[in-house]
């Protein structure tokens, strides 16, 4: 890939707690006022996508998340609260389980990256004893070990 060619691709990635997606922590206010930036996110993902077919020249933008959650937690969340489900169904990419876990999406919705992390030179177990002797680290649960 040219350099052009790489100027002319943009990434979005986002959060999704508390940052793109107000919880229930948070007053109704303040949720009321987070599914209505989601919505303008929304329509402007969607117009800049429109403009860049338009153009033929525009920009490519992928639009995503990078989160701490599983993707399956971040399909329940899409289920829970609607006007993200609006937002995941034009999201191209998930980064998961803090980067344990890429999913793309294809046209029959979407799929894990296979080989991800390919790293040869990780060692998870001695990462793991050395990460005990910090009491106040716990690991993920399980589903979100990759």
């Amino acid at each position: 890939m040219s350099t052009l060619e790489c100027r002319k691709t943009h990434v979005i990635a986002c959060d999704l707690d508390d940052t793109l997606v107000a919880t229930q922590r948070h007053p109704e206010h303040v949720r009321k006022a987070s599914d209505a930036a989601l919505r303008e996110i929304g329509a402007l993902v969607t117009a800049l996508r429109v403009q860049s077919l338009r153009t033929r020249n525009g920009p490519k933008l992928y639009f995503g998340s990078s989160t701490g959650r599983t993707f399956e937690s971040i399909q329940e969340l899409a289920a829970q609260r609607p006007v993200f489900g609006a937002i995941f169904g034009i999201m191209d990419f998930h980064i998961a389980s803090v980067g344990t876990a890429i999913y793309d999406r294809n046209r029959s919705g979407f799929r894990q990256v296979a080989d991800w992390p390919n790293v040869p030179s990780w060692n998870r177990t001695a990462i793991v004893d050395r990460l005990n002797s910090y009491p106040d680290l716990t690991p993920q649960e399980p589903a979100a070990q990759g």
